[in-house]
Formats: structure tokens, C-alpha cells, sequence
């Protein structure tokens, strides 16, 4: 019988943080909705705790089965789907009450394949408002592929929407089922993207999204080129699809490129240079294929690609080279910030989360964001409290770190005098190597 929403929640050992997860899908507002709940081999309480919630409620459907990972548990979730549209909760995650009930009602209003939100990032510090679709379009109709092609290159976060189950049937749209819990979401994420003609992008959050899991697979550093996988999946759809391909596939390269970047922020040093020697090949074959459009890329990151095309063995042993590099200077400024009696970063968009993130992660408490002005900017990122340059008065023993991208040398320098007239004498400047580092 079919219903308004599935919801898709794969399980895997996840007893500590389930119960919540749970309630929070208990709780939906959302009346005609089921809830499928795939137990992937969980050798804790997880089992229980899902036969124990579907005693009690009767929107719950639960599948335990023998491990085969996050992919094939999607995949089977799908199947047995029968509402008009999917969502997804994994089950350290938790949902607002009323997330599914504004989504479906949007997508209803609209006639669309898919409404994406914004989400939250849950820790034992709070709850952060992170805005992973900053600087697209809200609350209007898009087609990716003509009106922000862009958007390939957002954070996947698929469980931050809904998605029209005719839809994906219709392209024939699944999960990678490559063992474990290795990234699936990216090339879900980029074919829907790919082929969806009514998206609508809304700024509100409604998922708070657990990013303290030390078992979550981002943390992993083990899957070396479990991104390759994915890459492999979206090629092959792409290269039944040459219409489309066209289309898509020089944005699809470039975001594919930045996954490669982030999946090289995650590996040891020594494993770095052994990815890039794989994932030169994928390079490749976005060449012979004709994906490798130069307007789809910012400067820095063609220029590398070329580099690594021209001489791959070398490109990949100098990145090899540079993480040595980066690691010794990154050493050095940990040390020195920890000496510093107050600390604070200049800047509160994407590249000053991640030098914050950094920070936080090797304990090096930071005192505040400082900005030009307020307007346009969160009031805190990661809890930390976004502060006006002008209105702060910032002591002269205090570090202050231009957190801004070091492609911006300009903008660089601008605020390094606004910080001098203020009568800050410790600055640290980002530099290209420095910001590779801190995002170790």
C-alpha cells in the first residue's frame, strides 16, 4: 500500500546513539509515513532496540540481515519502499519533528524530484547551524545542470532531503555497494544532482547531523580509494548516457576532483602518494573523454590537474613531498599557539570553519571570529562566537590568524593592515601550505 514517505534508516552497530534517532523519527509529524530500517549485521543491542521500537509502533518496518554494508542496505531499503518519496536518517542522526512534513509539502507545492535543506551538526559541545548550501538559490525551482551547476560540488549530505521515488526509478538511481561504509553518498548525490530537473534548495536545517561518532566512516583512513569507487559508479552511468554525459560530465570531473582532495586530507602521508598514483588514471580518463573543461575549475585546482596529466608519477610524489612539508609546519604552529595566551581567527566562512576545525582538533581553544561587519555572517561557527573587528578590543599579547584563502592576497592584505591599525602586533598569515596543514 503506498504511503506519502519513506524513510530509509541503515543500522550498524549504533546502540549509544539509535534510541534518539528513533524518537526523533517517532515524533514526525507526518502522518502518512513508514519507516524502514535496515540492521546491517549489528553485532551490539542495536537489533533489540529496533524489534522494540516496531512492538510499539507500527510505522516501523525493521530487516536484519548479514552484513554486506551501507550500499547494499540503501538498495534493498529502496526496494521496499513504497511511498512517493525517500528520505534518510542514518542512525546516529536525528531529525526535527517537523522536517518530513515541510519537505514532502514542498515537494508537493512544487512538483519536485528533490528538496534539499540545509542541516546541523550535533556534538557533545551543542548544536551548529551549518550552511552547506551557501551562495546557491532558495525557495525557487532549479535544474542543476542549467542553472547552478555548481551545486555538483556541495557537500552530498543526502540525508538532508527528500527525493521522488519515481524519479530515481525512472534513471535508475542507486547506491554503490561497495563493502563497508565507504562514501556512497557521493555519487547518489552527484547523479541525482545530474539528472533531477525540479530541485528546490531551502535555508532552514532540520537534520542535526552527528559529527563526533569516533565509529562514522569519514574517520576512517584505512579505505584509501573508496572514493575511486564511487567515481568508477558515476563514469559508467555517465558513459551509458552520452547525452547527458555531455552535459555534466566536465562539472562532474571537477567536483570528483575536490572529493579526491578531501579523501587526500584524510590519509596518512604515506598513503598519499599511493592514492595519487590511482586516482591519476581517473584524471586521464576525464581527458579522453572530454570532461576537462577549464571554466569549470578555480585556477589552483587546473593548474595541479594539468600538472598531473604532464607527469602524473611526479605530481603525486610532490604531493607526497608537500604533506611532509605541511606536517612540520603545521608542528611548529600548533606550538606556537598553544604558547599564545588568547587566540582568534580573522574570518568566518568555509576556509575559517576549517582552520577552526583543525584547531579544535588538537585542543588549541580559540577566543572568537573576528569579521569586518556582522551582516552576512553567522553569529557562531563550530560554537565559537563570530565578534566584529571594529568593536573588540583585542589585547597585545593576543594571536590573531588571517583565516581567509590564501588566493585571496588582497583581501589578505587589507585586513592585515585593519589589524595593525588596531594595534595587533601577532599575526599569522594563511598560506597555501599552512592551510593544506591545518586541514590535516
Amino acid at each position: 500500500m503506498m504511503c506519502q514517505l519513506s524513510v530509509l534508516v541503515p543500522v550498524c552497530n549504533v546502540e549509544r546513539y539509535l534510541p534518539q534517532c528513533l524518537d526523533s523519527l517517532c515524533a514526525q509529524t507526518l502522518a502518512d509515513v513508514e519507516f524502514i530500517c535496515i540492521d546491517d549485521g549489528s553485532e551490539d543491542r542495536s537489533g533489540e532496540i529496533l524489534d522494540a521500537y516496531a512492538a510499539r509502533d507500527a510505522r516501523f518496518r525493521i530487516v536484519h540481515k548479514e552484513n554486506s554494508g551501507y550500499g547494499a542496505s540503501m538498495n534493498l531499503g529502496l526496494r521496499m519502499a513504497r511511498g512517493k518519496y525517500i528520505g534518510i536518517v542514518e542512525s546516529d542522526d536525528s531529525a526535527e519533528a517537523d522536517m518530513f512534513q515541510r519537505l514532502c509539502a514542498c515537494a508537493e507545492r512544487e512538483q519536485a524530484d528533490i528538496v534539499k535543506a540545509n542541516y546541523f551538526e550535533e556534538s557533545a559541545q551543542g548544536t551548529a547551524f551549518f550552511e552547506a548550501l551557501k551562495g546557491h538559490s532558495y525557495h525557487r525551482v532549479l535544474q542543476p545542470l542549467r542553472d547552478e551547476p555548481s551545486l555538483l560540488s556541495a557537500p552530498p549530505s543526502i540525508w538532508s532531503g527528500i527525493y521522488r521515488r519515481a524519479f530515481l526509478l525512472e534513471h535508475a538511481i542507486d547506491f554503490n555497494e561497495t563493502r563497508g561504509a565507504s562514501f556512497q553518498d557521493t555519487a547518489f548525490f552527484l547523479l541525482t544532482m545530474s539528472c533531477a530537473g525540479r530541485v528546490v534548495l531551502l535555508r532552514d536545517a532540520f537534520l542535526h547531523y552527528r559529527v563526533d561518532n569516533a565509529g562514522s566512516s569519514v574517520h576512517s583512513t584505512k579505505k584509501i580509494y573508496a572514493i575511486l569507487a564511487e567515481d568508477d559508479k558515476v563514469y559508467a552511468y555517465m558513459r551509458e548516457r552520452l547525452a547527458l554525459a555531455q552535459q555534466a560530465g566536465p562539472w562532474l570531473a571537477a567536483a570528483m576532483y575536490q572529493k579526491f582532495l578531501w579523501n587526500e586530507r584524510r590519509l596518512s602521508r604515506r598513503a598519499c602518494c599511493a592514492f595519487w598514483e590511482r586516482a591519476v588514471q581517473h584524471l586521464v580518463r576525464y581527458e579522453r573523454a572530454g570532461w576537462l573543461d577549464r571554466t569549470c575549475w578555480d585556477e589552483a585546482a587546473w593548474q595541479d590537474v594539468q600538472d598531473f596529466l604532464r607527469c602524473p608519477q611526479q605530481t603525486a610524489f610532490q604531493h607526497f613531498v608537500a604533506l611532509q612539508e605541511n606536517w612540520q609546519i603545521f608542528l611548529g604552529l600548533i606550538q606556537e599557539l598553544r604558547q599564545a595566551k588568547l587566540v582568534y581567527l580573522y574570518g568566518a566562512g568555509q576556509v575559517a570553519r576549517s582552520v577552526l576545525m583543525g584547531l579544535q582538533a588538537w585542543q588549541i581553544p580559540v577566543a572568537g571570529l573576528l569579521v569586518r561587519a556582522r551582516d552576512g555572517n553567522p553569529a557562531e561557527v563550530l560554537h565559537v562566537q563570530v565578534r566584529q573587528l571594529a568593536g573588540t578590543a583585542l589585547e597585545r599579547e593576543a594571536v590573531v590568524v588571517i583565516a581567509v584563502s590564501p588566493r585571496n592576497a588582497m583581501a589578505q592584505q587589507e585586513i592585515y593592515q585593519a589589524l595593525r591599525e588596531q594595534g595587533v602586533e601577532n599575526i599569522i598569515i594563511l598560506t597555501k601550505s599552512l592551510q593544506r596543514s591545518l586541514q590535516q
